[in-house]
Parts: C-alpha cells; sequence; structure tokens
C-alpha cells in the first residue's frame, strides 16, 4: 500500500510526524477540564415563586396552577413537574435534549410575564433558573470561630467571605447557609393599639412615610448648582422608637404618641429557620458550586488556596470542609490512570512473550502511547473532558490499540523467516493482510460509534467512551500502516544476520542461555497447544454437527440458568466516601424542636469508639425558603452529611457504617433515614412509583398509594419506604363573611394584610447603617400571636368608636393541610420511594413489584402509576443500549460483507457472535456482579473483538483457497497459522483489561463489571471460535456449494 510505501522510504517525515501528533496530544491533555464524569446538558428551566403566609393549597391554585397553564405550551417541552408548598412555588420545565437552553429559557420567561397579571398582588417575582447540571457542588465547609457569635460571623460570610470566592476564577455560585441575621424587630402590643385606636396597617405606613429620603430639586446660583435632598431615614435604632405617630380617632380628637409607645424596638436577629454545624459546632455553611465548564480539581485548589488567605486576614476563624468532591475525582481517576499504566504494561509483556524479540516488543509497544496521546487532539477539539469515561475507554482499549501492529509484526517476522530483505518483509508483509487489517479495525470503530451516538442520557454519558475508543483504534490503525512497518524495516535484520553477530563473552552466553530456556519452556507449551489444536481441529471439521450443538448448547446454558442468575440495575453502587442521614419529624414540630434530636443523632456519629471512620459531621437543619430544589424543606427535617473517608483508609465499607448508624438511632422516635451515596454520586431514591390522576380524585389517588405503599413494604429488598403526600402543619383557616365586612367597611384584601403582617411579620421598610441594608420587621408581640385562637383577637379598626377584631367579621375553622403537593405534567401526583438493601439490584426488585402491581391493583379511569427516578432512566437507558447493540451487529455484518464482497461469508461470524454472551454471562455470575449499563457496553464491545478474530481465520482461508488448496486443507492451515495472532491479541486484550477487572480503588464498582465481562467473553468466544468458525465455514460452504448444483439443475446448465 502507499502508505506504507511512503512510511517505509521516508523514516524521518514519519518519525516527525508522529513526534507532531504526541506533541500536540500533550498540549491538548493540558488545556483540558478535568472531571468524574461527561458534562450531560439536560435542558431544565426552573421558576420559583415566592407567596409568603399562603399554604400548598393556595400555593396550587394560585400560583403554580396559572404558571403551569402558561409554560406547558412552549416548543419542546419534555416533561412538566412543580410542588407547591408553604410560602414557595417550584415549577420544572425539562425540554428535550436538543432543545437549546438559552432559547427555552427565553421561552419560559415570556410566558411566566403573561402568567404574571393573573397572580396575586402580594406574590414576590418569580425567579426563572436555568439549571446547569455541569454547575455542580465541588466543596462544602462550614465557618467556626471561638471569638464571634454566628451573628458576627454571617455579617462577615456576606459581606467579604462569600464575595471573594464568587470572584475566584471556575466558580459559579456560593450559598450560605445558617447563622443568624441581623433584624430590627418592631413587635406590636395589641392593648396598647386598641388604647390608640390604631392599627397595624396604620403603624406600618407611619415607618414608611417617616424612613425615606425625597430628591426635591436643584438650585442654581450663579455658576453654581446646588442638589437639594429632604433627608428622612432613620439614623439609629433609636430614631425608630421615637418615631412620633399622629393619629385622628373617629370623634375627631386627635392623639400623638412615640412608637415605643405601643411596641417594643429590639435590635436583633430574624427567627431561624435553618441551622448549621460543622462537628457539633454552630457554624455558616458555605456550598461552592463550580462553573459549567470549569475544572473540578482546579477550582478546588483555587478556592482552598483563598481560604488560607482569608484564614490570615481573619485568624479568629476556622475553615472546616466537609465535602470535597475533589478528593474522590482525583482517587477515581488517579486509579484509572494505574489500570491504564498497567494494562499497557501487562500487554506489552503479553506480546514480548509471544515475539521473544525486544525491538519487536518495542515496536508495537510505540502503538500504545502514540495512539493514545493523538486521541486527545480529537477529544479537545470536540470539547470534551478528561473523565473516567474517557480514561476508561482507553484502558479499556490497550489491547485494542496494540492489535493491528501485532497483526503487522508477526506477518512481517513470518516474512522475514522466508530470508527476506527487512524493507520487502516489512513492505509484503503489512500489504498481505492490508485489507483484513482494516476490516478489523473498521469492525471496532462501527462497534463503538453507536455508543458514541446513542440516545437519551445514556447516549450523552458515554459519548466520550465511544468517541475515545473510536478515535484511538483509527489512529492505532495509522500506526500499523506507517509506524510499525518503518521501524520493522529498520530495525529488523535477516535471520542468519541476526546469528553472525552472536557474542562469544561469557555472561552474555549465560544471560543468552536463560533467554533461550525461558522461552524454550514457552515455546514448548505453545507447540504443545499448536499440535493439540490441529487434532482437534482436524476432528471437528469431521464431527461438525457436533460442534454446532456444543455451541448452541451453552448459549441455551446460559441464557436460561445463568442470565435469570445474574442482578438487573441501572448504575453499580460506589462507595464514594459518604453518608447521610435524614431525620423528618411530624409536621407541626418547630426548627428548633428537630434540632434537638439532630444533636442525640451528632452525638452519637461522633463517637469515635463506634466510629472511628467519621472525619466530620455536617447537620443542615431546616431549609430556608425559596432555595431551588424538590427535596424536602422545613423545619421538620434534617441532613447530616457524613465524611467517612476513602475506602482504601478505612476497614468498614460504607454499607456497613451505614448498617452500624441505624443500629445505634434506632432509639430516635421518629423516622431516620441512612443512606450512601452511591451511583453518579446522587441520593435519589433509586426507586420511585408515581400515582397520578387530577385534583377531585385526590381520595382514589391516596388510597391507591397506601396500597402500593403495602406492597413495596412487603417486597424483599426495598427499604426506607417513604411517600411524598403528607400531613402538613395544621391549619387555621380565617373565613370571612362578606355581609359583616360589608356593613363593617372591610375588604378581604384588608383583613388578609393585616392578619399576615399580625402573624408572620412586614419587612417592606428597611433600616440602613454602616452601608448596609437590614429589614424592619413590624408584627404583634408574641403573646399575641402565641395560640391559632388568638388570630379572632386581632384589631383591625374601629367601628362607631368600637373596636373591631377579625372575629366580628370572620370565623376560624381548623383544617388539615398536605405538607406539599406535586404535580406531574399539570396532574396531582403522590410518588412512593425505597432505598434498596445492599445485594438486591433494582431491575429485580422492580420486576417484582411489578408483577404484584398488576395482580393486585386495579386503578379507576383517569388514575395511573408509572415508575420514576433511577427505575424510570435504567428501562430508558437500556433501550438506548438495546438499539446500540442491534446497530453494532448490522455494521459488523456490513463490514464484513464489503470484505468478502458475499452476503453469506459474514454470516458465518454473526453465528459465532452469541458465544461472547455466554463467557460475558458467565464471568459475571462467578464474580457476583449485575447486567447494568457498563456491562451491557462490554457486551457490545465484545461483537467488535470476536468478530476481528473470525475475520483473520476467514480472511486467510480465503486467501489459502484462491492459491488452489483445498477447502478443509485450507481450514486446517489458515487455523494454526492463525492461532498465534489470535492468542496474542486475546492474551493482550485480556491482560490489558485485567487491572480494571480486579481494580480495589476508587469507583472499581462502575469500571469493573465492563472489563469482567469483556474478559469472560473474550476467553470463552476465542476458544469457542477457534473451532466453530472453521467449522460453520465448512457447512457454509457446502451449503452454498448444494444452492449452486440447486440452480444449475433449475436452468439446466
Amino acid at each position: 500500500m502507499w502508505l506504507t510505501d511512503v512510511a517505509i522510504k521516508r523514516p524521518v517525515f514519519i518519525t516527525m510526524v508522529f513526534l507532531a501528533l504526541i506533541v500536540l496530544g500533550f498540549r491538548s491533555v493540558t488545556l483540558m477540564a478535568v472531571d468524574q464524569y461527561p458534562k450531560i446538558d439536560i435542558p431544565i428551566v426552573t421558576v420559583v415563586t415566592t407567596y409568603p403566609g399562603a399554604g400548598p393549597e393556595e400555593m396550587e391554585t394560585l400560583v403554580t396552577k396559572v404558571i403551569e397553564d402558561q409554560v406547558s405550551t412552549v416548543n419542546k417541552l419534555d416533561e412538566l413537574t412543580s410542588i407547591s408548598r408553604d410560602s414557595v412555588s417550584t415549577v420544572v420545565i425539562r425540554f428535550l435534549l436538543e432543545a437549546d437552553l438559552d432559547a427555552a429559557t427565553a421561552d419560559v420567561r415570556d410566558k411566566v410575564q403573561l402568567a404574571k397579571p393573573q397572580l396575586p398582588d402580594d406574590v414576590e417575582e418569580p425567579q426563572i433558573i436555568k439549571v446547569d447540571l455541569g454547575s455542580m457542588p465541588v466543596l462544602t465547609f462550614g465557618l467556626t470561630s471561638d471569638s464571634m457569635d454566628v451573628r458576627t460571623l454571617k455579617r462577615l460570610v456576606d459581606q467579604v467571605i462569600a464575595d471573594r470566592i464568587t470572584k475566584l476564577s471556575g466558580v459559579g455560585d456560593v450559598q450560605v447557609s445558617g447563622g443568624e441575621t441581623r433584624e430590627i424587630l418592631v413587635e406590636l402590643d395589641q392593648k396598647r393599639l386598641i388604647a390608640y385606636s390604631i392599627t397595624i396597617a396604620e403603624i406600618q405606613q407611619a415607618l414608611k412615610t417617616g424612613n425615606i429620603n425625597i430628591p426635591s430639586g436643584n438650585i442654581k446660583h450663579e455658576s453654581k448648582e446646588n442638589v437639594i435632598r429632604v433627608f428622612g431615614e432613620f439614623q439609629s435604632v433609636d430614631e425608630i422608637a421615637n418615631l412620633r405617630i399622629t393619629k385622628r380617632k373617629s370623634n375627631g380628637t386627635i392623639t400623638s404618641f412615640v412608637l415605643s409607645d405601643v411596641a417594643k424596638i429590639t435590635d436583633g436577629s430574624a427567627d431561624r429557620e435553618d441551622f448549621t454545624r460543622i462537628n457539633r459546632t454552630d457554624s455558616v455553611g458555605l456550598t461552592v458550586r463550580k462553573q459549567s465548564d470549569a475544572n473540578t480539581l482546579k477550582v478546588v485548589e483555587i478556592v482552598k488556596k483563598e481560604l488560607k488567605n482569608i484564614e490570615k486576614d481573619y485568624p479568629e476563624i476556622n475553615f472546616n470542609i466537609s465535602d470535597d468532591q475533589s478528593i474522590y475525582i482525583h482517587s477515581s481517576l488517579e486509579e484509572v490512570r494505574t489500570h491504564l499504566f498497567l494494562g499497557g504494561l501487562l500487554a506489552i509483556f503479553i506480546v514480548f512473550l509471544f515475539l521473544h524479540d525486544i525491538r519487536g516488543t518495542f515496536i508495537i509497544a510505540s502503538a500504545l502511547p502514540t495512539s493514545m496521546i493523538s486521541t486527545f487532539i480529537i477529544l479537545f477539539a470536540a470539547n470534551q473532558t478528561l473523565n473516567m469515561m474517557s480514561l476508561m475507554g482507553l484502558a479499556l482499549c490497550t489491547g485494542i490499540l496494540i492489535d493491528d501492529s501485532i497483526v503487522v509484526l508477526e506477518n512481517i517476522h513470518r516474512h522475514l523467516k522466508m530470508g527476506k530483505e527487512p524493507k520487502v518483509a516489512a513492505l509484503e508483509g503489512r500489504s498481505e493482510i492490508g485489507l483484513a487489517a482494516i476490516a478489523i479495525t473498521t469492525v471496532d470503530v462501527v462497534v463503538f460509534l453507536p455508543i458514541a451516538f446513542m440516545g437519551g442520557i445514556v447516549g450523552r454519558f458515554f459519548f466520550s467512551f465511544g468517541l475515545t475508543v473510536a478515535t484511538a483504534t483509527l489512529f492505532s490503525l495509522f500506526v500499523s500502516f506507517t509506524l510499525t512497518p518503518m521501524l520493522a524495516s529498520q530495525w529488523f535484520k535477516k535471520e542468519t544476520e541476526e546469528k553472525k553477530k552472536e557474542s562469544n563473552f561469557y555472561p552474555l552466553v549465560f544471560m543468552r542461555s536463560l533467554w533461550n530456556g525461558f522461552f524454550g519452556a514457552f515455546d514448548y507449551g505453545y507447540n504443545t497447544l499448536d499440535t493439540f489444536y490441529r487434532r482437534v481441529l482436524e476432528v471437528a471439521l469431521k464431527v461438525r454437527w457436533l460442534v454446532v450443538l456444543i455451541g448452541i448448547g451453552s448459549l441455551i446454558i446460559v441464557i436460561r440458568f445463568i442470565a435469570p442468575l445474574l442482578g438487573f440495575e441501572f448504575m453499580p453502587n460506589s462507595d464514594q466516601g459518604k453518608v447521610l442521614v435524614r431525620l423528618e419529624l411530624p409536621s407541626d414540630v418547630n426548627v428548633d424542636e428537630t434540632d434537638r434530636f439532630v444533636k442525640k443523632i451528632e452525638e452519637i456519629v461522633s463517637n469515635k469508639q463506634d466510629f472511628p471512620e467519621i472525619k466530620s459531621v455536617f447537620a443542615q437543619i431546616g431549609v430556608q425558603k425559596g432555595h431551588f430544589g424538590s427535596g424536602n424543606q422545613g423545619s421538620q427535617y434534617a441532613e447530616i452529611t457524613l465524611d467517612i473517608g476513602q475506602k482504601h483508609t478505612r476497614k468498614r465499607s460504607d454499607n456497613e457504617i451505614r448498617r452500624a448508624i441505624l443500629e445505634k438511632v434506632i432509639d430516635i422516635p421518629y423516622r431516620v433515614t441512612v443512606v450512601t451515596v452511591s451511583g453518579m454520586g446522587g441520593s435519589e431514591a433509586p426507586l420511585q412509583i408515581q400515582i397520578t390522576g387530577s385534583k377531585y380524585q385526590m381520595d382514589d389517588i391516596l388510597d391507591i398509594s397506601y396500597k402500593v405503599t403495602k406492597i413495596v413494604e412487603t417486597t424483599p429488598g426495598t427499604m426506607d419506604i417513604d411517600t411524598s403526600w403528607k400531613e402538613g402543619k395544621p391549619e387555621t383557616r380565617v373565613v370571612a363573611d362578606r355581609l359583616k365586612m360589608a356593613h363593617m367597611g372591610f375588604s378581604v384584601a384588608t383583613i388578609g394584610s393585616i392578619v399576615r403582617t399580625s402573624i408572620e411579620g412586614n419587612n417592606d421598610v428597611k433600616y440602613r447603617e454602616g452601608g448596609e441594608e437590614y429589614d424592619i420587621r413590624i408584627r404583634l408581640q408574641e403573646k399575641d400571636r402565641k395560640e391559632p385562637e388568638q388570630v379572632g383577637d386581632i384589631y383591625i379598626g374601629s367601628k362607631d368608636n368600637n373596636p373591631v377584631f377579625i372575629k366580628n367579621i370572620a370565623s376560624l375553622k381548623e383544617s388539615p393541610s398536605p405538607n406539599k403537593i406535586d404535580h406531574y405534567n399539570k396532574q396531582r401526583v403522590v410518588t412512593i420511594s425505597a432505598e434498596l438493601a445492599r445485594g438486591y439490584p433494582l431491575g429485580n426488585v422492580k420486576r417484582a413489584i411489578e408483577k404484584r402491581l398488576k395482580e393486585e391493583i386495579v386503578t379507576p379511569p383517569g388514575i395511573s402509576f408509572t415508575f420514576g427516578g433511577a427505575s424510570k432512566r435504567m428501562v430508558e437507558s437500556f433501550g438506548y443500549l438495546f438499539q446500540a447493540l442491534i446497530l453494532a451487529i448490522v455494521l459488523v455484518y456490513m463490514v464484513m460483507s464489503a470484505l468478502f464482497e458475499s452476503y453469506l461469508n459474514p454470516f458465518i461470524i454473526m453465528f459465532a457472535l452469541p458465544q461472547a454472551l455466554v463467557g460475558g454471562l458467565l464471568a459475571l455470575f462467578l464474580t457476583g456482579k449485575t447486567i447494568n449499563m457498563f456491562s451491557m457496553i462490554g457486551v457490545i464491545m465484545l461483537m467488535g473483538l470476536v468478530a476481528k478474530n473470525g475475520i483473520l481465520l476467514i480472511d486467510y482461508t480465503n486467501t489459502l483457497r484462491e492459491k488452489g488448496i483445498e477447502r478443509d486443507e485450507a481450514i486446517k492451515q489458515a487455523g494454526p497459522t492463525r492461532l498465534r495472532p489470535i492468542l496474542m491479541t486475546t492474551a493482550a486484550m485480556v491482560f490489558g483489561m485485567m487491572p480494571i477487572a480486579l481494580g480495589l480503588g476508587a469507583g472499581s464498582e462502575t469500571r469493573s463489571p465492563m472489563a469482567i465481562c469483556v474478559i469472560g467473553g473474550l476467553i470463552l468466544s476465542t476458544l469457542l471460535t477457534l473451532l466453530l468458525i472453521p467449522v460453520l465455514y465448512a457447512q457454509f460452504d457446502d451449503l452454498m456449494n448444494f444452492m449452486g448444483r440447486v440452480k444449475r439443475s433449475i436452468l439446466g446448465e
């Protein structure tokens, strides 16, 4: 081939070409961002709307439904979900993957603008948030101080520290939690209000009008101009207390008093709705999110460096890191790099074992770094990150990358033994198998391209993997066409020349004797195997149907008896060194009560005798209103994050620690859930069942959800069952009497405003000091708003000199209220979720539950249930993987048809492809692994790897037959001739993947199933195809001859 001819004739030119590729590859690596997984852009837009004081049902009717009706008409909408809870509505709009996020956000913003006139007047401006999954939290820490209280510390964080961190390169956002916020409290005495005949609304108005600056124009005098401003803002808290208020009563008398006559004014803190503690110390928590395209490792490094600078500037504060994503990412990537290096060494050693030649081994070994490093050029150009999937792709294909060079060099060796000159042997040896080499490389590429271009999230996730392997394989083909024959032509000598140069120096003679002894033993073993294979092949050709039946029988046995025993799950669980403890109390408790029980759990997990592995305890109690998220929020919820360190640093696994914690917290009288962070790092329950229906079918939905919960609870493998529908806090409804209101001269809006201000408070008025702005909260004193019954005693004005109270124009009714209301595609939904016990794969549990649901649940019209969460993604992903598998098989057939110039010959190999399943599934069964996304990718990989061996056998058999050799004799010659390269490439691939299969480091649980599946499939399919392919070749040849005879007899030839 001309490319090989050019490479042999111009070695310097080829050397410079590969040096340029290596230089550009190294440069690309330094410029690529580093992350744990590939970036997956899922277009999601969230609309968060706050309506202070509104309950879940009000939020659903007045806010959520209005926004849903508008945004449901946007283009490329995939899924619409929402949560209505106390004071907050969250609407999540998920678009199809092909949608542009910026355009989608603009569409949502336009729809929200159309919805705004229909929203209540007191609703705050809806926040439209683009959800960037790449902008994930990378560092969480708590700030503590021995000399500062949490209010001062929170102020320092808000004013200085958060801003300094936000400005750092790669930082996208900094979220602050915990601490106390300064607030000026104006707490009114109801009795004093009645005495002065003034309402809380009038006090609020007096504060507004008494706390303003009014620009009053300009005065021009000669050549100068002065600005006039009436400055009336409060200068101190005392000024607020001494604000004079004048009130004209209905009888015409005027009364005057200062604010402190009717209120208690305090320079205090806002009511705490959340607490944050680090290692049992009250703290201010900070969560740092990176920018979407930023390098996680670099961002964390920069932030940590800045934290040290802040500690120097403020020595009285301490930073306690509770979650550092860079540690696991760095460990995981380092583990893959180690596997890559060890796999390469093992593959090269196998080559050396077969070749007995250092120079030949070095020539083949050069294909590894050259192909790998060059691959980074394409990955960088494709805007890919350096992540676990791309590195794992390289680690898994170490054997593939030297495959072409092995076949080429082995053939060049064969030609050298014929006495040819090295340059002639290199050219002819390469040219003889040129088409076959292109075909086997193309087979690898067409197998991995469907992986790279699968649909759905799984396609985005494996795109980097497929692109990496396909690109590296193409570069290895280029290497085998150019660098390998060029180096062989330069470094190899004739066999006779080698012998002439042998030295008689004693140490060298001794080393040579050891060398020859070792390789002599290996050759003896190989020759024995070769002889055995020749005999077995000869027998197999005589009992061809028996060989075929053995192949079919082994496949049936594995599929019928082994496959059903395998677990079936979405993603393997991985030990990421994090355990989450979640606490849920009744909905009517306040945050202080929740905090009391959290302290008990903190005390338990902080016991070093019981839990020496726990490095930090980060507790978050309650969640601030308005924070984005679909999880549980409110005063009755808490979450404790435990850092247990990397798994190689401890004796117990994360699951063992989880079980130990559950045993210790069993005396906590409320719901305690302990889960490990695994898979892709999320903490979402893997099993979710969604029951949907209309608002008016809520009773039926709840009845079915109760039955479904019972089924889930009694299904083996489930634990920590939960339901999204829970009773909320007791609700007291103020039901206005419109006739009485009209008679008294009040409106619903007036009453609602007064009640909300009296109970919740109003903070429209601000107090400015030192360049900062603080809320002035106006509300009744605690003694006047302690019990629900006191709502009826709220003073709202006077009528005929008599005070009017809420109870005079309205009645109070107790009514149950849900904690939150979920919607799925505008319908109400109740979700039953469950964690899985270790050892119970998701697919198996899901099938068991599905069977019982079909047998035991009858749903009324309009109500349906579906699986969500990880189980839904699993079904979708395996659908795409199956499509990729079918496409890979079709493409492999097309490549082989083009190579053999035959429509039937490829079926010889196609019938042998299922044999890969025998070894792959058997290996998974013996090692206790499951069928999951990664092991399925291994199955797809096997389709290409198994086909390559078949191509080598059939292509050489055809070559021998073209030279006039009889069919069976050609088969008997082709098998043993191709035995060495087949065994060499198979062994190189098996040992190249062995470090991943045996890996014990970070993330190994995710990677090992793929390698184990491929190794098992390669070993068994190679043994089977060395016999099955020749037998099927003979069978198909007889079939074609028979069809030819039939055709000739029909045509009368």
